[in-house]
C-alpha cells in the first residue's frame, strides 16, 4: 500500500497542471474542502488564502474532476480577455448527456463562434444574402 501511494505521488501526477495543496490518490483534494468545512471556513476564503501560499492559478482535482481557480484581477484578464480562445470552452463531461445537436447554449469554441455570429445578425436584422450565404454552410456541417 504505502508502495502504491508513494509511487503516485512520484510519477503519476501531471506535472504540468499548477500548484496546489496535496491531492490523494482516488478523492483528489475532497479531503481538504472537508477539513476547511470543519475548521467553519467558506471555501472561497480558503481558496484565496491558498492563492497566498501558491499564486493567482491554483490546481484542485475532486474524484475524476480537475479544477483551476484563477485569483486576482490581473489573472483573470489575462486568462478570459487576453487568451479567451483558449478558455472559452465548456467542459465536455457537463454536456455529454445533455446535448443532443446544435445550439448556442451547447456549443464550443469555432462552432460556437460560427453560431453565434449568425444568430446576432439574424437577430438584429442586418443578415443580407451574403452573410447567411458564407455562415450558414459553416453551421450546418
Amino acid at each position: 500500500m504505502f508502495a502504491f501511494v508513494a509511487s503516485y505521488f512520484l510519477f503519476l501526477r501531471n506535472k504540468d497542471l499548477p500548484p496546489g495543496p496535496l491531492k490523494l490518490p482516488i478523492i483528489g483534494n475532497m479531503w481538504w474542502v472537508v477539513l476547511q468545512r470543519l475548521r467553519g471556513k467558506r471555501i472561497a476564503r480558503a481558496v484565496k488564502e491558498l492563492a497566498d501560499k501558491y499564486g493567482d492559478v491554483i490546481h484542485l482535482k475532486f474524484f475524476k474532476f480537475n479544477v483551476i481557480f484563477f485569483n486576482g484581477s490581473d489573472t483573470i484578464l489575462e486568462a478570459f480577455v487576453k487568451r479567451a480562445d483558449v478558455f472559452s470552452n465548456r467542459p465536455q463531461w457537463l454536456l455529454e448527456d445533455v446535448r443532443t445537436g446544435y445550439g448556442i447554449g451547447f456549443a464550443n469554441g469555432h462552432e460556437w463562434k460560427n453560431i453565434r455570429r449568425f444568430a446576432l445578425l439574424a437577430l438584429k436584422g442586418r443578415y443580407h444574402y451574403y452573410a447567411v450565404s458564407t455562415i450558414y454552410p459553416t453551421i450546418t456541417n
